[in-house]
């Protein structure tokens, strides 16, 4: 990360995997027994707090919130990590549009 870091955790099943969400608008995957990274989400999210988590009976499934240029919540599949599975849009969410 180029900037802070607001939240890492471990992977609730696989605990050599560690990840992490900061200012820089980078979600990361790391491998700790490899000492290298491993991933990173390709759709610019600002992460403030806690707002990454996994799903602990899939751990490829991770949810993500950003907010401070529209991000939203996503649903992402790491298999097929290149744009979230779904996507809550706060401005067309808190408007009543879909």
């Amino acid at each position: 990360h180029s900037q802070r870091i607001f939240t890492a955790r471990y992977n609730p099943v696989h605990v050599n995997q560690l990840y992490s969400g900061g200012w820089d608008r980078n979600v990361k995957f790391w491998d700790i027994r490899a000492k290298k990274l491993t991933m990173t989400l390709p759709q610019q999210i600002q992460v403030c707090g806690d707002s990454i988590d996994m799903k602990r009976e899939d751990t490829n499934i991770v949810c993500t919130g950003g907010g401070s240029v529209g991000e939203g919540i996503m649903l992402w599949d790491l298999r097929l990590h290149e744009k979230p599975l779904i996507k809550i849009d706060w401005a067309t969410t808190l408007l009543g549009n879909k």
